[in-house]
């Protein structure tokens, strides 16, 4: 029996539909990496803890060769009290391309410095500087108000480390508050710090000058305050989060800030926000020694609390831009049960100008009150993207989770 044309036409467009549809999944599929790119929440590799751990927070990732990368965070019996010190994990890839920690080790506490002994330690940061030296950065003090920064060196790819240095003696530097600097040259690093003050919040920049082909400190330029309106009703175009307690008060300010090179020797820093309702950025033009006021990033919430959440950024090779953050749930306020639940990865394909969603890393039901949070992002020897980030601060499931991505997913 002979199809009719009315039928024919009726075909050909089913198939051309059926055609576009395959197209747009496959699209699709590339946008959510295909799952392959990033394995189940149940099974994602956790960084290993000690038995006496109860809470682990602020972990920080950096490469030490293409199958070998080392983590750092702070853990012990609580978030501020005195067992609390920096615990350091390596990683190495085994023969099926899958990563394995070994047993974490204690690599900075207070009790080794006169003076602050029984202090919590907080935040580290780890920072490849050249292929023989690795730096690790972090703070020391009972309360951020109180924190002195500190520097060890390794030159053995992390497994030994040398005796603090304090920065403190660099005009009161603190050195990067939680995410990785940038480095400007062979002997420059820009650091990205905060003053977390019991009102006011503030973002300086600390410029690290080191001698020429050494890891030894020459000085440290320690930049003014990146202008920042304290009362929100003067801040120009800033939105307040009025379910913050803080916006009550019309108090805000940023901190934690993350960084990335717009070109040009422009730097671009996105940061946490204290009662803002979007996080907020500010554009440097000379390699960050002076910054133009902060604005709004209308497409980033200051998701995570009254005070926002840590966040970090990635740039491609392609150019795209990465941020990964805390997202509110539908239906969630800042400030409630569940705000630091949802953990995404955006993408900027106009050199943050504007962002999207591409990736939700966690999405655990609001109602369960667990924080999946404090994330941080590096490329690694590998090529791949690699974040770290710590999962149900507070609960019973509290750990460190590594996620691998492929960046090619990025460039179409």
């Amino acid at each position: 029996m002979l199809l009719s044309k009315r039928m024919v036409k009726t075909a050909k467009f089913l198939v051309i539909f059926l055609i576009i549809w395959l197209i747009s999944s496959i699209k699709l599929l590339k946008t959510e990496f295909n799952r392959d790119f990033i394995l189940s929440c149940e099974s994602l590799p956790v960084i290993k803890t000690p038995k006496n751990h109860k809470r682990m927070h602020a972990a920080t990732i950096a490469s030490v060769s293409d199958d070998h990368l080392i983590v750092a965070y702070f853990g012990g019996s609580d978030e501020g009290k005195s067992d609390v010190k920096i615990w350091l994990s390596h990683g190495f890839k085994n023969s099926d391309d899958l990563w394995v920690w070994d047993e974490p080790f204690i690599v900075a506490d207070s009790s080794e410095i006169t003076g602050q002994k029984k202090k919590p330690c907080y935040n580290p940061v780890l920072f490849k500087f050249d292929d023989k030296t690795m730096f690790l950065f972090y703070k020391i003090g009972k309360s951020p108000v109180k924190w002195t920064g500190y520097l060890k060196r390794s030159f053995d790819g992390g497994h030994n480390w040398t005796w603090a240095e304090n920065l403190s003696k660099y005009g009161g530097s603190v050195g990067p508050t939680r995410c990785k600097p940038l480095r400007l040259d062979d002997n420059t690093l820009l650091c990205g710090s905060s003053v977390e003050g019991l009102i006011n919040w503030d973002v300086r920049m600390e410029t690290f000058n080191f001698y020429p082909k050494t890891s030894e400190i020459s000085f440290v330029e320690i930049s003014e305050p990146i202008n920042t309106p304290h009362n929100i009703f003067n801040g120009k175009g800033i939105e307040k989060d009025k379910s913050s307690k803080f916006s009550l008060l019309n108090i805000t300010g940023i901190i934690q800030p993350t960084m990335f090179f717009l070109g040009n020797g422009s730097i671009k820093t996105i940061c946490r926000g204290k009662g803002t309702k979007y996080l907020l950025s500010s554009v440097s033009s000379d390699f960050g020694r002076t910054w133009a006021p902060i604005e709004q990033e209308v497409d980033l919430p200051n998701a995570g609390g009254d005070c926002g959440s840590g966040l970090d950024s990635l740039k491609l090779d392609n150019g795209y831009i990465l941020v990964v953050r805390n997202d509110l749930p539908n239906g969630v306020k800042n400030g409630t049960c569940g705000d630091r639940s949802k953990l995404v990865l955006d993408l900027s394909k106009n050199n943050g100008k504007s962002w999207k969603t591409v990736l939700v890393l966690e999405a655990t039901p609001p109602s369960q009150g667990k924080q999946n949070c404090y994330p941080s992002m590096i490329k690694a020897d590998d090529g791949l993207i690699h974040i770290v980030y710590t999962a149900d601060k507070t609960g019973n499931g509290n750990r460190i989770k590594h996620v691998v991505l492929d960046p090619q997913a990025f460039y179409n």
